[in-house]
């Protein structure tokens, strides 16, 4: 045994006994072993070692190092080298969310709202495409000229609307005279010229109403009978009064309305003694109303003005009603139920059958009766009418 070899071996154990020992790193961490000079061992001794101080600088022949943190431990790192950092990657939670897509339902428009929006529609292209009514004039002295003659105009574009279902050379005439509040000596002569000794005239002096209306400076309003003229023939003699400081357009639903009396009585030699009370009145007033956006609700207020119990009203109750009308045509126009009550009506009608068919009914009633009239076009009774409008008028005002 070499005792020398011993005595070193004994010092290098007692030495490791008192100097630290370092620690070995895991495997992950540990600088790639150095293959080449001492200078670069000597770096890898102290690069990658614990330090204990951050920012510590240490020199070495190897170069400079300084105390950093990596992750979370302290080592000695070449300084100028790029700092390895542990990035510890958020963890994200997405959600993902579902929108059902909305789907909007609109509701269908009520029949009659579907009514008046085509009858609006043949009026767009009716009065601006269709024949004139032949129309004879006649004015007074004291008659705005201008104004007069937009009148015109305004009730001839109105007619083309009509003129649709017949031709108007095989109309009966129509004599239509325009006028003003002052001039009622004038219109009275006017009247017996036209109408003969026995006409009825309409224009009170002592009132001063004219037919429906009460006259004014702004008045515009008029009235029309249906009769034989003096020369044989069935003629509608239409009056009209426009007041002297009327400065509007005229109105529209006055010519509406009239208009379509002059369609009813160019195609009608008379109508039956058995025509319901609200066929004539009631056929205007809708179609003026339309033509003119009057809402359909102010026609249901004046039925539950005149009609207490409207709301409360059974089909059965129409029904009676409708008959009470027949029997006795006072109750008919009063509070002029035939009017507003017989717009409502015709709406239905209109709603069930088509405006054609209602053309063939009044030319039918030239010589036949209502009941035949409406058993030809519209295959049904009077009776069974009467329940069938009776039945939508309770849904009206229920």
């Amino acid at each position: 045994m070499c005792i020398v070899c011993q005595t070193i071996s004994v010092g290098a154990a007692a030495l490791t006994g008192i100097l630290p020992v370092a620690v070995p790193e895991p495997e992950a961490l540990k600088p790639l072993p150095a293959a080449v000079s001492p200078s670069a061992a000597q770096a890898a001794s102290i690069g990658g070692m614990t330090c204990k101080k951050i920012g510590q600088i240490r020199n070495t022949s190897a170069g400079s190092f300084r105390c950093t943190t990596i992750g979370k431990r302290r080592i000695w790192q070449r300084s100028g080298a790029p700092a390895t950092t542990t990035t510890v990657a958020p963890t994200t939670t997405t959600t993902s969310t579902t929108v059902a897509p909305t789907t909007t339902t609109t509701a269908a428009p009520p029949p009659w709202q579907r009514l008046r929006t085509l009858l609006i529609q043949q009026f767009e292209a009716r009065s601006e495409s269709g024949r004139d009514l032949s129309i004879q004039f006649q004015t007074s002295p004291n008659l705005n000229e201008s104004k007069a003659t937009e009148t015109m105009n305004a009730y001839k574009k109105a007619s083309r609307y009509w003129t649709n279902y017949f031709s108007p050379t095989n109309a009966n005439p129509l004599v239509w005279t325009l006028l003003t509040e002052k001039d009622y000596d004038w219109y009275y002569a006017k009247v017996i010229e036209l109408e003969g000794s026995s006409a009825n005239h309409s224009w009170n002096p002592t009132t001063n109403v004219f037919g429906h209306c009460g006259l004014n400076t702004e008045a515009f309003c008029g009235y029309g009978n249906f009769k034989t003229a003096p020369n044989g023939t069935k003629t509608l003699f239409q009056y009209n009064v426009i007041g002297t400081m009327y400065s509007k357009s005229p109105d529209p639903n006055v010519v509406n309305h009239e208009s379509v009396h002059f369609y009813q009585f160019a195609n009608s030699n008379g109508l039956p003694g058995d025509v319901p009370c609200w066929y004539v009145e009631g056929q205007a007033t809708l179609y003026g109303n339309v033509f003119s956006s009057v809402s359909r609700e102010l026609d249901i207020r004046r039925v539950r003005t005149s009609i207490n119990d409207a709301n409360s009203r059974t089909a059965e109750d129409w029904i009676q009603l409708l008959e009470q009308f027949r029997a006795n045509p006072s109750e008919c126009v009063r509070d002029n139920r035939h009017y507003f009550l017989g717009s409502l009506i015709w709406e239905f009608l209109l709603i069930q059958y088509s405006e054609e068919l209602h053309h063939r009914v009044l030319v039918e009633m030239n010589s036949t009766s209502w009941a035949s009239a409406i058993e030809r076009h519209l295959k049904t009774t009077p009776q069974q009418l009467d329940r069938a409008i009776a039945t939508y008028l309770a849904s009206v005002f229920s």
